[in-house]
């Protein structure tokens, strides 16, 4: 019985951190990011968004407030010009924990636009700057 348990232990403690999606200092975690906070807009997850920012926690609530609607108005006239439909990280640069990353958007027209996004590695994630 012992000879089973001990492998299910190991296995289970193998999954678990095999499994752990957090950010890391990496070239691959940084562009993942960088994805996930450009699909938040894309999927109206303003204040989501607004969380991924490096000053987030100290920002008052008017200008989360403000930030969410501008956003969402940002977000509201492209997808009635074009439509963003995906985006995906295509290249990046990481000096000590700051990042730069380039994103390749899709609109709905088929015409694609490169921008890039700041980041910042900070209590153990990205965050946008």
């Amino acid at each position: 019985m012992r000879k089973l348990i001990y492998p299910i232990y190991i296995m289970l403690a193998l999954c678990i951190t095999s499994c752990h999606k957090g950010d890391s200092l990496t070239h691959s975690s940084a562009r993942r990011a960088a994805e996930r906070y450009f699909n938040m807009l894309i999927d109206g997850k303003y204040e989501a968004y607004i969380d991924g920012m490096v000053d987030a926690d100290s920002m008052p609530d008017d200008l989360r407030s403000q930030m969410a609607d501008m956003l969402a108005q940002f977000c509201e006239g492209q997808k009635l010009n074009k439509g963003m439909l995906s985006v995906t990280a295509t290249a990046d640069t990481i000096a000590d924990s700051a990042a730069y990353v380039y994103l390749d958007i899709l609109y709905g027209d088929s015409t694609t636009e490169q921008v890039g996004m700041p980041l910042l590695f900070t209590d153990k994630r990205w965050r946008m700057q």
